[in-house]
Parts: structure tokens; C-alpha cells; sequence
């Protein structure tokens, strides 16, 4: 049986791998000015069909759904961020210049909280370890 310490530090590698680092593989290379459409197109691919078909908002919640754990365990500023992503799509998709630095600032927003969230686990764990 799987305890629910456990189930929590799986799903915050798991948000991590499969959100944090996928949201930000295109946004960590963009350049601040004349960003090559090809650029874009993977930044859109990332945010909007983080794992081929759902948006990155839909793999954290299927992710998080699938974990049993209670979402209050979860650092809401992950999903708070990953909602103002979604509401950049239709703009992004656009290749508005102002949206895509903001995406591009809240990818990487995101990826930064999922490796707190598994750093905090991980400190915790280390404190409780040594009580």
C-alpha cells in the first residue's frame, strides 16, 4: 500500500517531468526579439499540447486526478499559473508579441514552482528523517 507521503512526492516528480519540463523546453530558448516563427510554433506545441493532444493545464489535472492526492496538498500557484497560460492561447497562437513573453515568463514560473514543490517534499522528508 502506497502511503500518502508517497503518493504526493510521486506526483510532484511527476508534475514536474511531465509539466514543468515540457512547458519550458521552447521557452527557455527563445530569443527576447525576432523570434523565429519554427520558435513559436514549439512554445504553442508545448503549452497548448503539452503531451501531443492536451494542454498542460489537462495533463497537471489528469495528473493529479490519477494521484489520489488532495489537491489542497498541491501548491496552488501551479495551477493558478497554468490557468493564466490557457487564457494566453488564442494570443500566443497569434504570435503576439506581448502575450508570448508573458507565456514564456509563466512557463517558466511553472516549471521553477513544480521543482519547489519537489524540494520542499524532499526537505521535508530530510526533517522529519532526522527527528
Amino acid at each position: 500500500m502506497t502511503s500518502e507521503r508517497e503518493r504526493l512526492t510521486d506526483l510532484a516528480l511527476t508534475l514536474q517531468h511531465d509539466v514543468g519540463k515540457y512547458v519550458t523546453r521552447a521557452a527557455r530558448n527563445l530569443p527576447a526579439t525576432d523570434i523565429p516563427a519554427a520558435l513559436l510554433d514549439m512554445l504553442v506545441a508545448d503549452l497548448y499540447q503539452t503531451d501531443g493532444a492536451q494542454s498542460a493545464l489537462s495533463v497537471y489535472d489528469a495528473r493529479l486526478a490519477a494521484s489520489g492526492v488532495d489537491p489542497a496538498q498541491v501548491p496552488p500557484v501551479i495551477r493558478d499559473q497554468l490557468v493564466v497560460l490557457m487564457s494566453l492561447e488564442a494570443e500566443v497562437r497569434a504570435h503576439h508579441g506581448a502575450s508570448v513573453e508573458q507565456a514564456r515568463a509563466l512557463a517558466i514560473a511553472v516549471d521553477d514552482a513544480c521543482r519547489a514543490f519537489v524540494r520542499a517534499l524532499g526537505e521535508n522528508r530530510d526533517d522529519g528523517a532526522s527527528s
